[in-house]
């Protein structure tokens, strides 16, 4: 990751040739990173919602449904600006590149609308991220659009190999986006870019494991059965890493750990996710869902190599 320099007695000539002899050496270590003008982030979230959508909760589940009586997700929205903030600040993405969709514009259709949208700009050689947020759960598989999909997906380890329920992401407009309608809509489109996903939903980790494939990497929160609800931090632990956090900032996380583990002078996400398992089990205390088990970081990576923002 690019240090920022604090030299304002140098000549700006210096500091400029001292910047520019930088990045070469860090290009010249890292061939995949990709130039600005080839990388476009969307990021959605949403901390409050229009109206709740009254749904019926799987048989055996309880009252552990994610979307509860207030509705509302606090500090979603500093996780977005957080995130855009490290794009921006720390790794060069251009602010015009990168689309924010926040609560009343993080509809449904908006949300598909531009992800079809970053298809114009897709080829070989560029790279896209989207990083979603707001509530999430489950709904019965067998009424879904792919019924019987989710009898089998990509091995993880200590996952089992059915799951009947299809994931969900609902918008701030209260419709839900489903691990089909996803799974169908990335297909459709296919990428031949690099695509970087994260779910930041209750039931995250299931989304992510419909949407996996080759030369897209995916992460999402989840336990074993998929069924989560967890603490939001944890989805932005990948972020702390990637804005170089060695764990020392965070009183609550017993960890000191440089996450650019090969000191290539970036921090791939592969790094950041390592990064991100590595403070999950150091956090203290270690939270669990509602009778539902130990709640871990999971990622799904078919792109070749490491991948650098």
């Amino acid at each position: 990751m690019i240090n920022k320099l604090h030299k304002p007695l140098l000549p700006l000539a210096l500091v400029t040739l001292l910047l520019s002899a930088y990045l070469t050496t860090v290009s010249a270590n890292n061939p995949t990173i990709i130039p600005a003008e080839k990388k476009y982030a969307l990021i959605g979230v949403s901390t409050t919602f229009e109206y709740l959508l009254d749904y019926n909760i799987p048989p055996g589940l309880g009252d552990y449904a994610c979307v509860g009586g207030d509705g509302p997700i606090p500090f979603f929205d500093e996780f977005a600006y957080m995130i855009r903030d490290t794009l921006v600040d720390d790794y060069g993405w251009l602010p015009s590149h990168i689309t924010m969709l926040m609560d009343e514009t993080n509809t449904a259709a908006n949300i598909v609308e531009e992800i079809r949208a970053l298809k114009e700009h897709d080829s070989p050689d560029s790279q896209f991220l989207i990083v979603l947020g707001g509530h999430g759960w489950v709904t019965n598989d067998a009424g879904s659009l792919l019924p019987g999909d989710e009898d089998t997906y990509p091995n993880v380890e200590g996952r089992p190999g059915h799951d009947p329920w299809d994931e969900w992401l609902m918008s701030y407009d209260g419709y839900i986006l489903t691990d089909d309608a996803f799974k169908l809509l990335f297909d459709e489109l296919d990428f031949q870019g690099k695509l970087v996903v994260q779910f930041m939903a209750c039931a995250g980790s299931g989304l992510i494991e419909d949407i996996a494939g080759s030369n897209r990497l995916a992460i999402g929160v989840g336990n074993a059965d998929r069924l989560e609800m967890h603490f939001y931090d944890l989805d932005a632990y990948v972020w702390y890493a990637l804005s170089g956090c060695t764990g020392a900032e965070f009183e609550y996380i017993d960890l000191d750990m440089n996450p650019d583990a090969n000191s290539d002078g970036t921090i791939s996400i592969e790094e950041a996710y390592n990064w991100a398992v590595a403070a999950n089990e150091a956090t203290v205390p270690t939270w669990f869902g509602p009778g539902m088990g130990p709640v871990n970081i999971y990622m799904l990576d078919g792109i070749e190599g490491e991948t650098y923002l």
